[in-house]
């Protein structure tokens, strides 16, 4: 049976177990650290899609496609959906989901040559990459606390 008594001064708790009972401690600590940075993954998730999508409406600007008036732009939304053991997010035009590809990477011309890429997604993705790793480092923190 553990024995559990408070450490000076630091705040935390410390627990004593035998070595036939260390796994299951263990199991313990790491379920609750878990189960923290579970309930903060998903709100991690859409802030960092909220972000990237502001960041890729941005940079798709009005003058890119000027023949549709600007509804590239405004077309980018982000979803995010949980499963049981996974928050996935997804950032893209509803519209026009095909022509992202084509406007981010180039294409050739019916007359030959290229159109040079517009590069707009890469940048939504790097700022939601970096909001979303900030948000569960700092979940992660809080949790082991």
């Amino acid at each position: 049976m553990p024995s559990r008594s408070r450490s000076r001064g630091s705040g935390q708790n410390n627990v004593t177990v035998t070595a036939d009972r260390f796994t299951y401690a263990l199991d313990g600590i790491l379920d609750g650290v878990t189960g923290k940075v579970e309930d903060a993954l998903e709100p991690a998730v859409r802030s960092a899609c909220s972000k990237g999508a502001r960041e890729v409406r941005r940079q798709a600007k009005a003058k890119l496609l000027d023949t549709l008036g600007g509804q590239y732009k405004k077309s980018f939304t982000w979803t995010v959906k949980k499963a049981r053991y996974s928050v996935v997010g997804t950032i893209g035009s509803r519209k026009y989901p095909s022509l992202v590809h084509l406007v981010e990477k180039g294409h050739a011309k019916m007359g030959g040559g290229r159109v040079p890429p517009y590069t707009h997604m890469a940048e939504g993705a790097d700022v939601a990459f970096d909001e979303l790793e900030r948000r569960v480092q700092a979940a992660v923190g809080e949790a082991t606390r």
